[in-house]
């Protein structure tokens, strides 16, 4: 005859072994499920960029899905020449939601070597902010 106590121990060990195991077993919730501040409408969505502007040696102007964003680089000074050209290398899909997720690199016109541009923040604007600085230029 066993005794109530013997069946509780196993039983116990037994169910905190599927609780575990459900837990490692669980999907993450998506960044904008868990109050991350980085949801996919604060992203640049490459598949519909239509523009990635330089307006000085440090500030990008991009252009993607009818929303407007400043990319904010360290000082690359390749960026202020005459006709830059950016290469970007997207890390994991084509979102880019902060700096770790896009590698840039700027060669002027002449197809130089590209130079490493370092993204320091990626900032979604309103219109009259990108305006502003698309006046810069003019």
């Amino acid at each position: 005859m066993t005794s109530a106590r013997t069946l509780v121990l196993p039983t116990l060990a037994l169910t905190s072994l599927v609780a575990l195991a459900v837990a490692a077993t669980a999907q993450p919730e998506p960044p904008a499920n868990r109050g991350d501040t980085r949801s996919l409408r604060n992203c640049i969505d490459e598949t519909f960029t239509s523009s990635w502007t330089p307006y000085d040696d440090h500030t990008i102007l991009v252009r993607s899905g009818g929303r407007a964003f400043q990319v904010t680089t360290n000082s690359c000074p390749r960026l202020a020449d005459p006709l830059p050209v950016i290469h970007k290398k997207i890390r994991g899909g084509s979102s880019i939601c902060g700096p770790h997720d896009v590698q840039l690199s700027v060669a002027d016109s002449a197809d130089r070597i590209p130079v490493p541009c370092f993204v320091q923040s990626i900032t979604p604007l309103t219109e009259e902010q990108a305006r502003a600085i698309e006046s810069r230029r003019r």
